[in-house]
């Protein structure tokens, strides 16, 4: 019998944390441009705005998965 899904998904997810930590930081290294560069600062920062979207998208769910279970108890 095969494991539910469920119990599979932060188990992959867990791995993949590990083994991206695990990774040499070469690997995650990049070239080509100059980071003393006046707009290398602006690129990088831009780099981080899908990230903060994705976290704030999170926060939304969890907190109105919060709140419907709260209004379905009343």
């Amino acid at each position: 019998m095969l494991p539910k899904l469920a119990i599979l998904k932060p188990l992959f997810a867990s791995l993949a944390l590990v083994f991206s930590l695990l990774l040499p930081s070469a690997a995650f290294a990049h070239s080509g441009h100059d980071h003393s560069a006046p707009e290398s600062g602006l690129i990088h920062l831009l780099w981080l705005l899908p990230a903060i979207i994705a976290i704030a998208y999170a926060g939304y769910r969890l907190v109105g998965s919060k709140n419907d279970k709260s209004t379905s108890k009343k």
